[in-house]
């Protein structure tokens, strides 16, 4: 009999164990409820503030990019560009206003007021650059680079816009505005060539050397492969060659007396990119060399 009195006591002893047990989980519960019953209410506020942010911002920025940029974009050029093209309000904080342009030979400004949101070839699916070596394409990843010119080459025109940038105190700065006629630029005689090699197939063939080298991605492995191929085969390799308009950027490229330029045909989304080597041989420009990436 003691024995059985010493067990339920111990029995009664754990059940009221138990039972604060219960009764400190039960309390915690009501405690996470009762917190939980305001975030409906504290989510709503926050949505709330956010559509008044947006309401604020005017209507004629892009809906894009306009967060405040990082600072590594002033670092590269290419980084800085990607946010000028991008975002309106970054523009017109990164163009010295009045604005200098200069349309064949004649100065005059473009006040802030008066200057609209350029995507310059942010827009383009394919665009082009013209280099004068290979050494030279890398200077669009100097961080020490401090004058840059981007051109838009209207060839059906004759005519050639250039924006000319310039990094100052660390800061990239959007400094004049050209437009001039396409003889005056020093890339002339060449774009005067490419514009009958973009639209010409037979004079394409004339002006393709036999054979010519040839760089092809292996599809398997992405390791380059080397051959040569010859002036019929060049539509199965070439890339489409855009017409009528181009693009350039010139990061430092020495064009004048060099016989050599090296065109790179890419798509913005990165997906593609190739590049044709063209050489003066005797007097005309020859295709030498196709690098596809």
């Amino acid at each position: 009999m003691p024995n059985k009195i010493i067990i339920f006591a111990s029995i009664i002893k754990k059940l009221d164990s138990y039972m604060k047990c219960f009764l400190g989980l039960f309390s915690v519960l009501l405690l996470l409820f009762s917190c939980g019953g305001n975030k409906p209410s504290e989510q709503k506020n926050v949505m709330r503030e956010d559509t008044t942010v947006v309401k604020d911002i005017p209507a004629d920025l892009p809906q894009l990019s306009e967060a405040e940029p990082p600072v590594a974009a002033d670092g590269v050029f290419d980084d800085f560009a990607f946010n000028f093209m991008s975002n309106r309000r970054f523009q017109s904080e990164r163009i010295l206003f009045p604005l200098k342009y200069v349309v064949d030979g004649k100065e005059t400004q473009i006040e802030m007021d008066k200057w609209t949101f350029d995507p310059l070839y942010s827009k383009k699916e394919i665009y082009t650059m013209i280099f004068d070596s290979k050494k030279s394409m890398k200077n669009q990843k100097d961080p020490d680079l401090a004058h840059v010119v981007v051109e838009w080459i209207y060839l059906t025109k004759n005519r050639v816009k250039q924006y000319v940038f310039d990094k100052t105190e660390g800061r990239w700065m959007m400094t004049s505005l050209i437009d001039e006629q396409l003889k005056e630029n020093e890339n002339s005689d060449f774009l005067n060539f490419y514009k009958q090699f973009s639209r010409d197939r037979s004079y394409q063939i004339k002006h393709i050397q036999s054979p010519f080298s040839l760089i092809l991605q292996d599809p398997d492995t992405y390791k380059p492969i080397s051959g040569v191929g010859d002036p019929v085969q060049w539509q199965d390799f070439a890339p489409e060659l855009p017409k009528g308009v181009i693009t350039n950027i010139n990061y430092g490229q020495k064009y004048t007396n060099s016989k050599q330029r090296l065109l790179m045909v890419a798509a913005s989304d990165g997906a593609m990119s190739s590049i044709i080597t063209f050489k003066k041989v005797r007097g005309q420009w020859m295709v030498t060399r196709l690098e596809n990436n």
